[in-house]
C-alpha cells in the first residue's frame, strides 16, 4: 500500500477503498471510483469519491504495477473484494496499518539495495553519502 500511495498520490481512503475491479495492472493505471471512510474506528466504504474531481484514472508507475502484482500473488481480497485489508479480511484501519506495519517499518533494517542502484546513490544520499544501507521492514509491499 506504501508503493501504491506514494507512486500514485492516491489518499488513504483512496487506497483502502481499492477493489481490484478497478486496477488494470496490464494497461498500468487505476480507476478511483469509491472510497474508504474511518469514522470514530469504523470503515464505512463509498460507492464515490468526495467531488467530482476525485473520480480519475491514475496511471500506475511500473514499480507499483509490480508490488500490485506481487501482492495480488501473496494475498487474498478482503471483504467487498478489497485489496488491501486487516488479517481479519475487513477493510484496513489506519490505527492498524500504523501499530503493525508503518512503526515496524522505521525501526527495521533494510537490505542493500544496491543491486538496484549500482551507482548507491540513494544510499549515499540517504546516510549523508557514508553509504549505509536503507533500513528494511517485513512488509512484502515495502521491500523491493
Amino acid at each position: 500500500m506504501v508503493a501504491l500511495a506514494a507512486g500514485t498520490g492516491l489518499r488513504w481512503g483512496e487506497c483502502v477503498g481499492l477493489r481490484w475491479d478497478a486496477v488494470d495492472l496490464a494497461v498500468g493505471e487505476l480507476r478511483v471510483v469509491r472510497v474508504a471512510e474511518e469514522i470514530s474506528g469504523h470503515v464505512t466504504l463509498k460507492p464515490y469519491p468526495k467531488s467530482r474531481a476525485g473520480r480519475r484514472t491514475v496511471p500506475l508507475p511500473p514499480f507499483v504495477v509490480q508490488a500490485l502484482t506481487e501482492h495480488r500473488q501473496a494475498f487474498e481480497t478482503g471483504t467487498e473484494d478489497l485489496i488491501f485489508v486487516a488479517r481479519t479480511g475487513e477493510p484496513l484501519k489506519r490505527g492498524t496499518f500504523r501499530a503493525r506495519v508503518w512503526k515496524p517499518s522505521l525501526h527495521e533494517p533494510i537490505a542493500d539495495r544496491r543491486a538496484q542502484d549500482p551507482g548507491g546513490k540513494a544510499v549515499a544520499l540517504a546516510d549523508g553519502g557514508r553509504r549505509q544501507p536503507l533500513p528494511q521492514t517485513s512488509h512484502p509491499l515495502l521491500n523491493g
